[in-house]
């Protein structure tokens, strides 16, 4: 498991490629997001995960069955967490985008077909300010957000 990172994958740079092919300006605050999101795009508070197939179960409970007891609970831990995070970013007043691994392998233009609805949405409200640089910790800091 030494060889498994959880930032720099191929995904992720095949996505960051896109993005910067987009002209989409991509922020480092990512370390003050709950989750660590792998992209903050400040044009209109998205966030990007990236979400590998297996470590974050796409389609869990159709393989659950073929693995031990150990990696069940591993990534039954990693999907309530993807949750979780994905609610509180949520409640701050930020857009959450998921791309899974099978989606981009299969169709990598799903980024553009993702991201066009939410940024034009998002850029095209007045009240849509970019990510603070301190931390993002709570949704009055953001008024006027609408929940998803």
């Amino acid at each position: 498991m030494s060889g498994i990172h959880s930032h720099g994958t191929q995904l992720e740079k095949k996505v960051a490629e896109m993005l910067r092919k987009l002209g989409i300006r991509l922020s480092d605050s990512a370390l003050t997001i709950p989750g660590r999101p792998d992209f903050v795009l400040e044009q209109g508070k998205v966030v990007i995960f990236v979400d590998s197939d297996f470590w974050h179960g796409w389609q869990y409970p159709r393989w659950k069955s073929k693995l031990s007891k150990y990696w069940q609970q591993k990534i039954e831990a990693t999907r309530a967490r993807d949750k979780k995070n994905t609610r509180r970013i949520r409640r701050m007043g930020v857009r959450v985008i998921r791309l899974w691994e099978h989606d981009l392998n299969r169709n990598p233009n799903i980024i553009i077909d993702k991201l066009r609805p939410v940024m034009h949405s998002a850029i095209a409200k007045a009240r849509c300010k970019p990510f603070p640089r301190r931390l993002l910790c709570h949704p009055a800091q953001f008024p006027n957000h609408s929940r998803d």
